[in-house]
């Protein structure tokens, strides 16, 4: 899955957030199944969050996208 501009600083944003604990619950459920998924998401995780490229986010779910899509705490 191609990762957009838009989905780029979307996903920017949730690594910020995650990491200052700011992730709403809704965000925090999304990322967690995804998270336990499969265990190369975490490492996909993981190396975005030491903010890697983000092609590594090639990975990342539909589901997640849209819900911080959905989200104007951004």
């Amino acid at each position: 899955m191609e990762i957009s501009i838009v989905e780029g600083q979307y996903l920017r944003r949730l690594a910020v957030r995650y990491r200052l604990n700011y992730l709403s619950v809704e965000e925090q459920k999304v990322l967690s199944e995804w998270l336990m998924a499969d265990p190369a998401n975490q490492g996909c995780f993981e190396r975005y969050l030491q903010k890697e490229e983000e092609k590594q986010w090639a990975c990342v779910p539909e589901a997640l996208i849209k819900c911080l899509a959905s989200k104007d705490s951004f």
